[in-house]
Parts: structure tokens; sequence; C-alpha cells
């Protein structure tokens, strides 16, 4: 099916901006008549596109690569990559990392997709200007460690399943990135969850093994939730 739709909305787009260049080309006159209808179809198809590639990435069947990651670098990595992106919205990165951190057996590549579907997310509900994001991390228990994002944004409203495929609270948003995420914290034998933050915001959990126990070396990420 993704097959099916992802091959002709790219040609439909090609078609798209070839039609926009050569109205802006003068080769239609007046231009503006198809100028702005063909920017709208690629912005359309553009999304369709979007929806079609995390499709894509749900149903995959994949395995995952475990191995040990030295969680306070991992995380602050991540959180350096993402700082231009919040600092252009108003919104300032912080971490607070626990003293006793272990190393953390996961696939960094695939773990690493969780973090930024969650992080994005938080920037994209925070108001421009002087709200915080704050990232810590702390043994949860002998075995297990808690990765939190907090945020000061608007919320997630009452009856929303933000895990469940297509349901979104972004106007713009596919529905899948957290339905994603969810799947891949399962695959590691974790868990992710959130909760609403005083007197705003939300804030989300993800805990995992330590170790990698009931590991998933050899589970599929594909299997649903």
């Amino acid at each position: 099916m993704v097959h099916d739709l992802g091959n002709p909305l790219a040609a439909l787009t090609m078609q798209a901006q070839l039609v926009l260049r050569r109205a802006k080309r003068g080769d239609f006159k007046p231009a503006d008549v198809v100028e702005k209808p063909i920017a709208q179809m690629i912005e359309t198809l553009k999304r369709l596109e979007v929806l079609v590639r995390e499709f894509t990435e749900f149903s995959r069947e994949q395995r995952l690569e475990l191995c040990a990651v030295p969680l306070p670098n991992y995380l602050n990595n991540v959180l350096a990559l993402w700082d231009a992106y919040a600092g252009a919205r108003g919104v300032s990165l912080r971490s607070q990392l626990g003293a006793d951190l272990p190393e953390l057996r996961i696939d960094p590549e695939m773990f690493r997709r969780v973090l930024d579907n969650v992080i994005k997310n938080a920037v994209d509900a925070s108001d421009v200007g002087g709200r915080e994001i704050i990232v810590s991390a702390h043994r949860l228990a002998a075995n297990r460690v808690r990765i939190s994002i907090a945020d000061e944004g608007v919320g997630v409203k009452l009856g929303i399943d933000v895990f469940r495929m297509f349901e979104t609270t972004k106007p713009e948003g596919t529905g899948l990135g957290l339905a994603i995420a969810k799947q891949i914290v399962t695959a590691h034998s974790g868990e992710i969850h959130y909760e609403a933050r005083s007197p705003r915001g939300t804030v989300f959990h993800v805990d995992l093994p330590i170790d990698g126990s009931r590991g998933q070396e050899s589970g599929a990420r594909g299997q649903g939730r």
C-alpha cells in the first residue's frame, strides 16, 4: 500500500514543481492564477509524503542493535543538536542528570528517535520566549533508569491519546511520531507515559532496564503497541 501511494505522490510533486517553475518564469499569463493553487498542492503533497514515510517506519520490522551507551554524554549530545531549534523559538533546554547514572544498553540510533520526537513536541508546545524544557535522568530502581522531558507548554488536551496512530494535538502533525516512539521504547522492554505539570505543561517519562534485559536484539519493533 505504501509503495503504491509513495510513487504516484513523488511523481505528482515533481510535476507540480515543474508547473510552478514555469508559472514563475511567465509561461502562463497571468501567472498568479495558477501559482497559488500549485504552491498549495505542493505543500499538501509534501505532507502526504511525510505521512507515507512515517507509516512505513511504523510498520517496518527491524531488529535493535543494543550496545552500552554512557547516558550523560548521550543525553547531552542529543540536547546540543536541538539547542538551535529551541533557541530560535525562545525556548531553553537544560539537563538535570543524576551523579550515579550508569551505561545503558540501548540501540542509540533508534532510541534517538524517541528523544527527538518528545523534545520536538515539547519545543513546539512551548510559548515563544522565556520557556524552559528540562531533560532529567535518574535511577528508578536497581536495574532501571527514568528519563524525563518536562516542558511548560500548553499541555495535552483531555481525551487525547497521543500514542494512538493518527491522533495528534498539532495542526500539522501526522499523529505517528509518538506511536513510533512507543514501539521503540516497548522494544527496549521499557515504558513511556506522561503526566500534567503544575501550573502548566507536560512531563514525559521513559523507563528503561539498564542492562537491556529481555534484550529484544531478536525482537521486532513493528509489532504494534
